[in-house]
């Protein structure tokens, strides 16, 4: 797997002082095991909290990153939908909140949202099958402007929930939806209330749409489902071109993220399995198990070296992918949003509100965000693999 080479610098180093004095097959054994000791190591290495927002109405449903942008005013905005219906963008950096909406009625319950990369323009959808898009309106307004909504009405719109919605990488105006009905759109923000396109194959709901963050020229994206599949879409074809299968029924597949170079994919979801799987040769490659309990969010870290995955206790995992792939073998346990059942018992299991909704690393790779049913988002920096 392609990473950043300041975590082979040590090899590198190791091995030119090993050639200089007459390197030989059996010196190899001086070399460091990956994921063992000094800068490979993992192991133990939590990340650090260095914000936390908890101005919400209730559980925090969904969450999204805004993609990468040139803009240092824009890169650190961070958008987040409650139970109440109430909809802000925050600034992860300052700690601040922006702006945001409020729903009302059926739209209140919301359950994906996706911020713009270069403005505060926000598409939320949720469980009246209906997407809203707000937006930017006079310079000094406090909250966002309704703009426009797609109903989940006809042959165009989804006859289901929607799960996720993600901005298409290179043209602003558009961007993706995926719903309860299985079915992954896209859309036109200037566009009428038909869809551009529908993209067809799940059999059951589609839950999570991701796209390579260091190749945003490419013509795919990957969604996984609730039919235990990962597949991987053409926009050019408007077909799926590969479907990664995780094996077994209970394996509904809630939460996806794609190795920084678009060879690799990570899912997981209702079972206790994350799993990922080789784009190129269509295999699973690995799968790193945590007993009996839920996987919540997947994130790859920057390099790829380490994936952060999130469970209905409120821990969040993080696995080497240089290491041991079975049980309390992850390389840290990381007590994100803990809450015990019984504070005077320490072997007590986690408490309702611990459950993680969101986990996600910003596209650059400076903060981890993770968002859940306590009403609190909390950004983490520190991250070991993320250089």
């Amino acid at each position: 797997m392609a990473g950043d080479p300041n975590h082979y610098k040590g090899y590198q180093d190791k091995f030119k002082e090993l050639t200089a004095k007459g390197w030989n097959g059996k010196e190899c054994e001086k070399l460091p095991a990956l994921g063992s000791g000094g800068m490979f190591e993992l192991k133990g290495k939590s990340p650090l909290m260095v914000r936390e927002f908890r101005f919400f109405k209730g559980k925090v449903i969904a969450c999204s990153w805004a993609p990468d942008s040139s803009n240092v005013a824009l890169a650190s905005r961070f958008v987040v939908g409650d139970q109440g219906g109430q909809v802000l963008i925050v600034d992860a950096k300052k700690g601040t909140r922006k702006t945001g909406y409020n729903l009302s009625g059926p739209s209140k319950f919301v359950q994906a949202v996706a911020v713009h990369a270069e403005k505060d323009m926000v598409v939320s959808g949720g469980m009246d099958n209906t997407i809203s898009l707000y937006k930017e309106g006079a310079p000094d307004a406090v909250f966002l402007e309704s703009g426009k909504q797609w109903a989940g009405e006809g042959t165009k719109g989804h006859d289901g929930m929607i799960s996720s919605l993600k901005w298409h990488l290179e043209d602003g105006n558009k961007f993706f939806s995926a719903g309860g009905d299985g079915e992954v759109k896209l859309w036109d923000i200037n566009g009428g209330a038909d869809c551009v396109s529908t993209f067809f194959g799940h059999s059951d709901e589609s839950t999570s749409i991701t796209v390579p963050r260091d190749v945003p020229g490419m013509n795919t994206f990957a969604t996984c489902s609730n039919d235990t599949t990962v597949k991987i879409w053409d926009t050019r074809s408007v077909k799926c071109v590969q479907s990664l299968h995780a094996g077994k029924p209970e394996d509904k597949l809630s939460a996806a993220d794609y190795f920084p170079n678009g060879n690799a994919i990570a899912a997981g979801g209702q079972g206790q399995t994350t799993y990922m799987f080789d784009i190129r040769s269509t295999k699973k490659i690995a799968e790193y198990k945590r007993n009996n309990m839920k996987v919540t969010g997947v994130a790859f870290s920057k390099s790829g070296r380490a994936i952060y995955v999130s469970h209905e206790d409120g821990r969040v995992i993080i696995w080497d992918t240089f290491g041991p792939q079975e049980n309390q073998k992850y390389a840290c346990k990381h007590d994100a949003h803990f809450v015990s059942s019984d504070p005077k018992n320490p072997k007590a299991g986690a408490a309702p509100e611990s459950q993680i909704t969101y986990l996600g690393l910003k596209p650059d790779g400076e903060f981890l965000a993770t968002g859940s049913f306590n009403s609190d988002v909390k950004i983490w920096g520190g991250l070991v693999a993320a250089a």
